[in-house]
């Protein structure tokens, strides 16, 4: 079950997003905001104002991109946040 590891993955994932920020791979960065906020929405002491933070970000960046597909993922997100 995904986020059994949260304090193990996290770190991994933050890492992963500051690279791909680096290189400005955008839709790396939104699909890794989103794995984020799973990881988050997942963790028993979860913080909603930080999930909504990173799906936000997201969305930003989908509808620069106009992904429809990262839109959708995005979007179902937030429906199960």
């Amino acid at each position: 079950v995904r986020g059994q590891n949260f304090s193990s993955e996290t770190p991994y994932v933050k890492r992963s997003l500051k690279i791909r920020t680096d290189i400005g791979d955008k839709k790396g960065q939104a699909e890794l905001l989103i794995f984020l906020s799973d990881l988050y929405h997942h963790n028993k002491s979860k913080d909603d104002a930080i999930i909504e933070e990173l799906l936000e970000k997201a969305l930003k960046i989908g509808e620069e991109l106009k992904a429809k597909d990262l839109l959708a993922h995005i979007h179902h997100q937030f429906y199960k946040f």
